[in-house]
């Protein structure tokens, strides 16, 4: 026993013809309310006007008081629901119903489905229970509604009948993308190679080779900040330079998919030795360098699992030091006065870098 509400009408699932309107495909949404609403009449746009007369599988019966079933004294029989479902231009979907007395209900939402065919279908099963059930809200009867006017009989449309199907209705699930993480956190190792330019040209060239190791921090707005430790060697003859430079880095980083373009401004501190070797060893350094840095580094950012990153890339860089006592460039002489390393002025480096970062995400619904 089931118990409705005053004024509430009873709605004959085969007196609903559903008109489609452009933006959506008719094959699906029939497909769709096949699951949820069995026995609906689909009517395509390009088929002509609908009409009442074609929510009857028998368009032109006859009533017992000798009126057509489709008309009587000028009204539209009883029972007779038209709706109206389309795509708006800005992609939100409204459905309109009109009952045979004359009553109006929409229903419409902004968000943009990614299959509309099926949340139109639910939108529409729901809409005609809580009629049904005397809870949807009528529109104002001043209200204008984008429903089409009612035909004659005799110029009833084909139609197509949607087949009873018995197959519950499911909701529709809401899909979840991850949220990018706030901060990206690991460590960055690489392979480095550097070349002096300019005074002393004697000394021009390859300043030396090593590595180095660092830790940087991305905020996912791009900004990004670290500190790296990098050392380089050279040797000559007995002579060995070893050079340890200490920076602290500013900048940003550009990332779309698994491209990546990172630039960064760097404060650096270098301290430097030199190891003779030949009988007694001997050790022999002097104040550190002073200067900065600016690199670019593009690369490839690639997602290991959901919080984890691997990104490999290339950076070129361009430093200016200079000796905290001597100024800009310094050459090392031996013991004959032969110029034979050159530390500070301006550098050139290539590094081949690797590094992993981590962050925490956090899982949204998407519209």
């Amino acid at each position: 026993m089931s118990i409705q509400r005053d004024g509430a009408p009873e709605i004959d699932r085969a007196a609903i013809v559903v008109s489609v309107g452009a933006g959506l495909d008719p094959d699906a949404l029939h497909e769709a309310l096949a699951l949820r609403e069995p026995g609906i009449h689909i009517h395509d746009d390009a088929q002509g006007e609908p009409s009442c007369g074609s929510s009857r599988r028998a368009p032109t019966g006859r009533q017992d008081d000798g009126t057509d079933e489709q008309q009587q004294g000028g009204q539209y029989a009883p029972g007779c629901t038209l709706v109206r479902i389309e795509r708006e231009p800005t992609g939100s979907l409204r459905i309109a119903v009109r009952l045979g007395d004359g009553r109006v209900f929409v229903r419409s939402w902004s968000a943009t489905p990614a299959e509309p065919e099926r949340a139109a279908a639910t939108s529409l099963s729901h809409l005609l229970a809580a009629i049904a059930d005397g809870t949807a809200e009528q529109e104002p009867p001043a209200a204008e509604t984008a429903l089409p006017a009612p035909a004659s009989p005799t110029s009833a449309p084909e139609v197509r009948t949607v087949p009873p199907a018995p197959v519950a209705s499911r909701p529709l699930a809401q899909p979840t993308s991850p949220q990018p993480p706030r901060f990206e956190f690991g460590p960055t190792v690489g392979l480095v190679t550097a070349f002096g330019v300019g005074p002393p040209v004697a000394l021009a060239g390859s300043v030396g080779s090593g590595g180095l190791v660092g830790v940087e921090l991305r905020h996912r707005s791009g900004f990004i900040a670290g500190v790296e430790a990098r050392g380089l060697g050279a040797r000559a003859d007995e002579l060995r330079l070893a050079r340890l430079r200490v920076a602290v880095a500013l900048g940003h980083s550009f990332r779309r998919g698994r491209f990546e373009l990172r630039t960064r401004a760097a404060f650096l501190v270098e301290p430097w030795w030199v190891v003779t070797r030949g009988g007694a060893a001997r050790l022999q350094s002097g104040p550190p360098l002073l200067g900065a840095a600016l690199s670019l580094t593009p690369g490839l950012s690639l997602p290991l699992a959901p919080a984890v990153r691997l990104d490999v890339g290339l950076r070129m860089e361009a430093a200016v030091s200079a000796h905290a006592a001597a100024g800009a460039a310094v050459q090392l002489v031996d013991s004959t006065g032969a110029p034979v390393f050159r530390i500070g002025g301006v550098e050139l480096a290539a590094v081949a870098e690797l590094g992993v970062r981590w962050g925490r995400t956090r899982r949204r619904s998407s519209p």
